[in-house]
């Protein structure tokens, strides 16, 4: 499994091996794409200006395995960087509700969908 810390955030992050659907729950517009996630919040990669310390309730959307997996939350935005594609910025966000069903799911699917632990991920840049 690809895990990091870092500064940012100390608890480890689970790299994804594909992007999946990053989609406002009230209005289903796709924000972006989840890159990465810890039990603390996740890291989505978008093309849409995001504000900090927003909160929006959204849900994590795939299909797996012939089954649609829906993963809901209520996020907080706290920090940007660029991504490596500087028409993509990445954009760190908190858990501030989220339930031990949706928990466990996509602590499921980092099992499921995670890089070995010898690939080096970089999606951010260092600025």
């Amino acid at each position: 499994m690809s895990i990091e810390k870092n500064e940012r955030n100390p608890e480890e992050r689970i790299y994804l091996s594909e992007f999946l659907d990053v989609l406002d729950q009230h209005t289903d517009e796709q924000l972006g794409f989840l890159s990465d996630f810890s039990t603390g919040g996740i890291m989505f990669i978008t093309n849409l200006p995001i504000a900090l310390n927003e909160i929006k309730d959204i849900y994590i959307k795939d299909n797996f395995e012939d089954q649609e997996l829906v993963i809901k939350a209520q996020i907080e935005t706290v920090w940007t960087k660029p991504n490596l594609n500087r028409q993509m910025t990445c954009v760190g966000c908190r858990f501030v509700n989220i339930d031990d069903k949706n928990r466990q799911s996509l602590e499921n699917l980092g099992i499921t969908l995670t890089f070995g632990s010898e690939v080096e991920i970089i999606r951010e840049i260092d600025e």
